[in-house]
């Protein structure tokens, strides 16, 4: 089958020959990406097997949902900057996957009817401007999401650069991001754990549970008293 080799993925170049499910559409590249038609359809065929991940953590996100780590990373001091962050490595800053979540008032929840509307509105967004790989559609355990790259470099390092990949998606009116930062030359080795940490998000039915059970305080992430919090600029 025919296709770009993309970190050790094969992408078809057929969007109905490839199999739905995570994804990890990066492409190496630098400057602008030229614009392309939107499609709300996966377009990539990706690796059965991800990297194990440990117990869930949560309920995070003020009892919205519960978030995995990859198995022997650590989690990294409380910010206000994000629900939740990992780290490899306890006191070097990267490779690091941050779980930041917002408001999000253009949709309640991303499907396949309305992902091509919310890969518009992500385009339309200044910062989306110089991306490393253009955005592309995906699923990651049967749940649509985008996927995108761009660069960045770190501040006060002279041609320190690092790559950036992003996992979203819209769940009860809030966008949830897996972001992945790690050094240039490593996202094929880093990139399927950004994605299976996207992939196993559990998103809870806080009506359901308020219903159900007394109000409880939700739990805080256990810090590994993590201590790197290296900083970067996006190109």
């Amino acid at each position: 089958m025919r296709g770009t080799y993309v970190l050790g993925i094969v992408l078809s170049s057929s969007l109905f020959g490839c199999v739905l499910g995570c994804v990890l559409g990066c492409v190496l590249g630098c400057g602008e990406v030229p614009s392309e038609p939107v499609s709300a359809e996966p377009a990539v065929v990706v690796p059965e097997e991800l990297p194990d991940l440990d117990d869930p953590i949560g309920p995070l996100d003020e009892g919205r949902i519960n978030v995995s780590r990859p198995k022997g990373w650590h989690v990294a001091s409380r910010s206000s900057k994000y629900v939740v962050r990992f780290q490899q490595d306890r006191t070097v800053g990267y490779p690091t996957i941050v779980v930041t979540a917002e408001d999000w008032s253009e949709t309640d929840n991303l499907d396949k009817d309305n992902r091509g509307q919310f890969i518009s509105a992500r385009k339309a967004d200044p910062k989306m401007a110089k991306l490393a790989a253009p955005i592309e559609p995906v699923e990651l355990c049967g749940r649509p999401q985008i996927t995108y790259q761009r660069r960045g470099q770190l501040k006060g390092k002279e041609h320190k650069v690092i790559e950036l990949l992003f996992f979203e998606t819209v769940v009860a009116g809030r966008k949830y991001t897996v972001e992945l930062r790690t050094h240039k030359g490593t996202l094929d080795k880093y990139g399927p754990h950004a994605m299976a940490v996207a992939g196993a998000i559990e998103f809870i039915d806080r009506a359901a549970v308020e219903s159900s059970e007394p109000p409880t305080e939700p739990d805080e992430p256990a810090s590994d008293e993590s201590t790197a919090d290296e900083s970067e600029d996006e190109l």
